[in-house]
């Protein structure tokens, strides 16, 4: 008898020790998501703000770009949600049906980030290997719209799938505590962790395949370029019209300096593909294996940096939004390029 009391001890005290463990680790990670929801929040509404006030970055690419901080705007602003269900340490604080709309906006607004950029790709891609007037038929207003539109309905179908055949439901997970799927026995694989990894897994063979045809374009018009003696900035064919001209047309004279400018644009937004993937992929695929509820916090917080991270990319490479964001952290509102109309009457 005193065998199995001493062995009961040690078992409780183990789970104790377990619990000590895993909530310490619980807290570090709400307090991070907290640090990356403040930062997040303040960047993409600088992001978005700066898109407002300049016609500079009034650009087709711009929309997917704006879509996007919207979209990271959103998760940040979630995120001190998942973080309350972290350090809480029975249950969800909150009424149980908030925590299926945190968990649903979660994986709504992920997947719709994946979708824009692949998006983004795609319209880089076109833009640099397809003729202007293919171009601006292609991109017109209400296709612009049409196609984030889409976005949104893809990743709300993913999230609708498990729920429609009742396979998984959203709520508070008690092995990850927050607020998240919670598959059922019949779905040992988790049926929208799958489906979520075969679309992340399709829209980056889509960005793979569009900026792979985009080097191989640079590469080729700057031996062209190289043959006849001439400035090697090229980002599109001869045919084609680079972004900014076809926004802000200028002066022929001025096209070195546009293509230098697009080629910086493009690396940009490769950068901020590379840094979307970096940090999604780890979580997607710990979520796919369960059992991990350590491992899964650090690789959502991995996934979480992302929002916040796109802003200081912009203002680190992106040549358009770093003199925008210059502009308006320093006050100085009568020196933003080409600002809207009533910016230009706040300035005088």
């Amino acid at each position: 008898m005193s065998d199995t009391n001493t062995v009961m001890n040690q078992t409780g005290g183990h789970d104790e020790e377990e619990f000590e463990v895993g909530h310490i680790h619980r807290v570090i990670g709400a307090t991070i998501l907290c640090i990356i929801s403040l930062i997040g929040i303040f960047g993409n509404s600088l992001v978005i703000l700066a898109v407002s006030v300049s016609k500079k970055l009034h650009t087709i690419t711009n929309v997917f770009v704006v879509s996007l901080s919207i979209t990271d705007l959103l998760t940040c602003a979630i995120l001190p949600f998942q973080s309350l269900g972290l350090v809480h340490p029975a249950k969800w604080p909150l009424n149980p049906t908030f925590c299926q709309v945190v968990g649903a906006s979660v994986y709504i607004l992920t997947l719709t980030s994946v979708f824009t950029l692949a998006n983004i790709a795609f319209n880089r891609y076109y833009l640099i290997t397809r003729r202007r007037e293919a171009y601006q038929r292609l991109y017109t207003p209400s296709k612009l719209c049409l196609m984030q539109t889409l976005a949104w309905l893809q990743a709300i179908l993913c999230l609708a799938i498990p729920e429609l055949i009742n396979i998984e439901t959203l709520g508070y997970s008690d092995e990850q505590h927050w607020c998240s799927w919670l598959s059922k026995p019949e779905d040992p694989i988790g049926i929208y962790e799958t489906i979520a990894f075969v679309n992340i897994f399709l829209a980056f063979l889509l960005i793979l395949f569009c900026y792979v045809k985009i080097f191989m374009r640079v590469r080729e018009q700057r031996k062209v370029m190289a043959n006849n003696n001439l400035p090697s900035e090229p980002t599109a064919a001869p045919s084609a019209a680079t972004d900014t001209q076809l926004e802000n047309p200028q002066n022929p004279q001025d096209k070195p300096e546009i293509r230098k400018r697009d080629s910086q644009i493009n690396k940009n937004l490769f950068s901020v593909v590379c840094a979307f993937f970096f940090s999604v992929m780890p979580h997607t695929l710990c979520v796919l294996i369960p059992g991990h509820e350590i491992p899964s916090i650090y690789t959502f917080i991995l996934m979480s940096v992302n929002c916040c991270i796109n802003p200081l990319i912009y203002a680190d490479k992106h040549p358009h939004f770093k003199q925008v964001f210059r502009c308006l952290l320093r006050c100085q509102y009568d020196k933003i390029p080409n600002p809207v109309s009533w910016v230009r009457m706040y300035a005088e």
